[in-house]
């Protein structure tokens, strides 16, 4: 992980970079690297691979003197090393490039190509660290037919973009990405929408990815359903019992039972508008 001091230490970098473009000694080439990784640092290209006499590479950072890390001489056919980069390099004459190998931290910095001991013509090059990505993780908050179903992806790192997949293929574009595209959300899900979706993550050093499947499920609403009905049952029975049971006892009591009756009625009427008419909030 990118510490505090690691962090500041590529902040530093980077403005050295930016104030060498600035003075117009440097060129906007930038290579990323990960501790313990491997990075090709780009050489020659064009009309000026033809027949140079010497390369040289150096590595440079902010306030300390510049270290040489290989030399090549091209009529020689030799490669010189030097001391802290030996066993580490693997050098390529054909175009100068080199890989470097089991990075570290210290490896980050401004390197550069002089070619033929001319420093104002010279190629620099930013190396720049950073941690490869985490194993990233898919959550949702539903799998529920006809809910609007999220699935969200989380990973950490460094200049890290997510994409999505669907079993394999493109996402359907009636299915919505954030801007970001760490969440895939599905309005009104269907069982056409059971699928397995898998969340990639990349940054300049890695790239990782986790399938989510997702399937839905249909018997939500009906458990929805019968909670509903069981609360409509235990509401209507105490309302269909209790005026029958007041009629049987005041009519064995041999009392007037009109206004038993009459509310009865009432009841009666009105219990099939409670269950049928919709309710206004």
């Amino acid at each position: 992980m990118l510490t505090c001091p690691h962090f500041l230490f590529t902040i530093v970098l980077q403005v050295t970079f930016l104030r060498g473009l600035m003075m117009g000694r440097n060129r906007p080439k930038v290579v990323y690297g990960s501790p313990g990784g491997v990075v090709l640092m780009p050489g020659l290209e064009g009309e000026r691979l033809d027949m140079p006499t010497v390369i040289e590479w150096k590595h440079f950072l902010e306030n300390q003197p510049d270290r040489s890390v290989v030399d090549y001489f091209f009529i020689l056919h030799r490669t010189d090393t030097f001391n802290l980069y030996r066993d580490r390099i693997h050098f390529y004459p054909s175009n100068a490039s080199f890989l470097l190998q089991n990075l570290t931290w210290a490896d980050q910095g401004i390197y550069k190509m002089i070619v033929d001991l001319d420093e104002s013509n010279a190629d620099s090059v930013l190396l720049v660290l950073i941690d490869v990505v985490s194993q990233p993780r898919v959550m949702t908050n539903s799998s529920c037919a006809q809910s609007t179903i999220k699935l969200q992806c989380f990973a950490c790192g460094k200049l890290v973009s997510f994409t999505w997949a669907r079993d394999g293929g493109s996402v359907p574009k009636d299915l919505w990405l954030s801007t970001d595209n760490t969440s895939l959300v599905i309005d009104r899900a269907t069982g056409a929408d059971s699928a397995t979706y898998t969340c990639s993550v990349q940054n300049p050093v890695s790239q990782k990815e986790t399938p989510f499947k997702l399937v839905i499920d249909d018997r939500c609403n009906f458990q929805t359903g019968r909670a509903g009905g069981v609360i409509v049952t235990i509401v209507l029975i105490p309302l269909i019992v209790i005026p029958w049971g007041l009629t049987v006892y005041y009519w064995r009591k041999s009392v007037p039972t009109q206004p038993i009756i009459e509310w009865w009625r009432v009841s009666a009427i009105w219990v099939p508008s409670f269950c049928t008419s919709p309710v206004n909030h």
